[in-house]
């Protein structure tokens, strides 16, 4: 991220952190984001409560610090450039929850009978300040509500059910997304230069990532 950082221009400003429970390295502390409170149940796929703390907190005090907020994975290629091309296009002040629009039959939130619901991949989502705001009280019932009865649910399908439960707020595509990627540098020369350009790829091995960065 760093050539993306903050250089004093508000509109190409990036803030950008590792979520974590603590830094991995205490050289890391200044950009990892731990929040009181985080428990982290060293599972790695059924977080969902993990994560609805973390955009529940970023709702109450931190929606007018950033006119949208970007979830990654750590194995996926965030392409910052096209992504702020596309946000540059929209109303941050609109509720938006962009991403790669997925589909599967679950129980909704507080229901009682599986049904079909949508959300958006847990690879690389965004939502506006617009909509960070307007869900302020729904993602804290919604956290309170996971660890009483969904603690090991999954964070992608977790937060779109609670984004169209409480907010009828449902996903969107955000674009071209590749999540089939092979990990190979070929294969990405490939991905980059045939239309239409990635906005995230996904899963990147670290070796590779440090090459493509």
């Amino acid at each position: 991220m760093q050539p993306y950082l903050w250089r004093g221009d508000p509109d190409q400003a990036i803030v950008a952190f590792l979520y974590g429970r603590s830094p991995l390295f205490p050289e890391w502390a200044n950009w990892t984001l731990s929040l009181p409170g985080d428990l982290d149940l060293r599972h790695p796929k059924f977080n969902a409560h993990r994560f609805l703390y973390l955009w529940a907190v970023l709702a109450a005090h931190h929606s007018q610090d950033c006119r949208f907020f970007l979830k990654a994975d750590p194995d996926s290629f965030v392409n910052v450039p096209a992504i702020m091309n596309v946000l540059r296009h929209l109303d941050s002040e609109v509720p938006h929850y962009l991403g790669t629009v997925v589909h599967t039959r679950s129980r909704p939130l507080g229901g009682e009978e599986d049904a079909w619901e949508s959300f958006n991949h847990g690879l690389g989502y965004v939502l506006s300040s617009g909509a960070l705001r307007a869900a302020a009280e729904g993602l804290l019932y919604c956290v309170r509500h996971s660890a009483r009865y969904y603690l090991d649910s999954q964070e992608d399908i977790m937060l779109g059910a609670c984004l169209g439960t409480t907010l009828q707020l449902h996903p969107r595509h955000i674009g071209h997304v590749v999540s089939s990627f092979d990990g190979s540098l070929q294969s990405f020369a490939r991905t980059l230069t045939q239309p239409p350009e990635p906005l995230l790829i996904h899963p990147v091995e670290p070796p590779a990532m440090r090459a493509l960065y």
